[in-house]
């Protein structure tokens, strides 16, 4: 084995094992005026979110930043389950977890929620879900796989929502690995074809 391959694959190793150890499957979004539905609005506000979800353990940890806002920082969701194009109920209300900034125009979170936690969710979102964790769990897991989940960033200008973001998966460092071994051996092979030995007949 080259000693290329052999990198390859203790690369790919070290990254499956910290995969293993700190397993999650993150969702990440843009947030956005123009995303707000039913009325895109032009906020010059921006920012990110992420969901990432440790089976380990049933948690889930919400983290992002925006800025510029029009108006003060009001509220803040996560959505389920609907597509871009349209609203979706309230899963998960952070706008009162002390770890998301009220009355500023940019701010950052990074909130952990235990799954398996009735409070966690919101009182519709659980009672759509079948009136158990459980269930609301695995719903709002499902749903994510689907990219039918989002952020809302409400403000004091826009209340129904200054800034959304559509949530749509990332790879988990495991695949990273194993794409990377994947591109090992396809260079390999690549490498072995461009070196066919030419005969020549006299």
């Amino acid at each position: 084995m080259s000693l290329i391959k052999k990198t390859l694959f203790v690369l790919s190793a070290v990254v499956m094992a910290t995969a293993s150890a700190h397993a999650a499957t993150t969702f990440t979004s843009r947030l956005s005026g123009l995303s707000e539905i039913p009325t895109p609005n032009n906020s010059a506000g921006t920012g990110v979110a992420t969901a990432a979800f440790f089976n380990a353990n049933n948690s889930i940890r919400l983290t992002g930043s925006f800025q510029n806002l029009t108006g003060l920082s009001l509220l803040g969701h996560l959505h389920c389950c609907s597509t871009r194009a349209a609203n979706g109920a309230q899963a998960i209300d952070f706008s009162e977890n002390p770890g998301f900034q009220l009355g500023v125009r940019s701010g950052s979170f990074d909130l952990t929620y235990d799954l398996l936690d009735a409070a966690t969710y919101t009182a519709a979102f659980l009672a759509a879900s079948g009136g158990t964790a459980l269930g609301a769990r695995n719903r709002l897991f499902s749903n994510f796989n689907n990219e039918l989940g989002y952020f809302n960033i409400h403000s004091t200008v826009f209340r129904g929502g200054e800034l959304r973001g559509q949530l749509v998966g990332i790879p988990e460092p495991a695949a990273w690995g194993m794409m990377i071994v994947g591109f090992g051996f396809i260079g390999g092979a690549m490498r072995r074809r461009n070196q066919i030995v030419r005969v020549t007949y006299a």
